[in-house]
């Protein structure tokens, strides 16, 4: 007997383009993409709290960020990303202060047996290469990595640059969007 095919309203392959931004996000913009969304979840917003069994270089690092997130985007569902960003954090750390006290590679040595003067074997360990710490390859994965969730949290410029907030007080909103209000443009 042959396979029922069950058809999936996902493009094959996965989801293309960018993902979407938060709904918050798009309304705090000033966005009417914020309303696109009717139906996502809207978590419970406000500043998580440190998780206690963080190390002490990620508790330094979650001090040091928490505060410096705009609060009206930050939920309290965000904990566990927030606490795997500074636990990621702190072990780049650990392999980067490796490779500043060893450097980034070390010596590859091999044991040669030699006879000497005397006809005796002699063994001794001669260098052939040099060889990269796993350090170095843990450093760069966890680079790439938080890299991923500094862009989800709007911690690199160019995340930034794609943030806007409007001023609900002055009305005014930091897009392109004012050039083409009619109202404005007739006044």
């Amino acid at each position: 007997m042959g396979r029922k095919k069950v058809k999936s309203s996902r493009p094959r392959g996965g989801s293309r383009g960018p993902a979407p931004a938060p709904a918050v996000k798009a309304r705090l913009s000033g966005s009417w993409r914020g309303q696109v969304n009717r139906d996502e979840p809207e978590p419970r917003p406000g500043r998580p709290r440190c998780p206690s069994w963080m190390d002490r270089v990620a508790k330094r690092a979650w001090r040091e960020l928490v505060p410096q997130l705009d609060v009206r985007m930050l939920a309290q569902v965000d904990r566990n990303a927030l606490a795997r960003y500074c636990t990621m954090f702190s072990q780049w750390h650990r392999a980067q202060m490796f490779l500043q006290e060893h450097g980034d590679t070390y010596p590859v040595r091999k044991i040669v047996t030699n006879t000497d003067d005397e006809g005796r074997e002699v063994q001794e360990a001669v260098t052939v290469g040099r060889k990269a710490h796993p350090q170095v390859r843990i450093a760069a994965r966890l680079n790439d990595q938080l890299l991923r969730l500094e862009r989800e949290f709007g911690l690199t410029p160019s995340a930034r640059a794609r943030i806007v907030i409007s001023d609900k007080s002055t009305g005014s909103a930091n897009t392109k969007l004012r050039f083409f209000d009619a109202d404005r443009q007739a006044g």
